[in-house]
């Protein structure tokens, strides 16, 4: 239920915590990073389980000492069991998400300006 951002460190310098965020117990089960896109927002993905939800969550990286934090999140449609992977293309501002459920589905996501959401496009059955 946490991200935690580090700084790499230039050269020989080692790795620095720089912080983290704690996620609601909503998210608790954080389970994939799909990437970052180019306005400097991460998108990661989360499962359901009690009454943790299933969702795409949008995170402000924040500049250099900043913390993250988290400005939107999209609930997973409630047919999908679980997410199987995804990947950002930043230029194009799209996520792709191959989804586990009945019908094996990819959804195509448009990233949406600022801190909006992420919003479905569409979707195809795989199989």
């Amino acid at each position: 239920g946490s991200l935690v951002k580090v700084s790499l460190g230039e050269k020989d310098n080692p790795p620095q915590r720089i912080g983290a965020l704690k996620l609601n117990s909503r998210f608790r089960y954080l389970e994939h990073t799909f990437g970052m896109d180019d306005a400097g927002y991460a998108y990661f993905g989360t499962t359901s389980g009690g009454d943790a939800d299933a969702a795409v969550l949008k995170i402000a990286l924040g500049k250099e000492g900043e913390l993250p934090r988290l400005v939107s999140s999209m609930p997973l449609p409630p047919d999908v069991a679980f997410i199987a992977e995804g990947i950002v293309d930043p230029i194009s501002r799209i996520l792709c998400l191959g989804m586990g459920s009945a019908d094996c589905k990819l959804l195509k996501l448009s990233l949406q300006e600022g801190d909006a959401p992420p919003k479905i496009l569409g979707a195809t059955k795989l199989y």
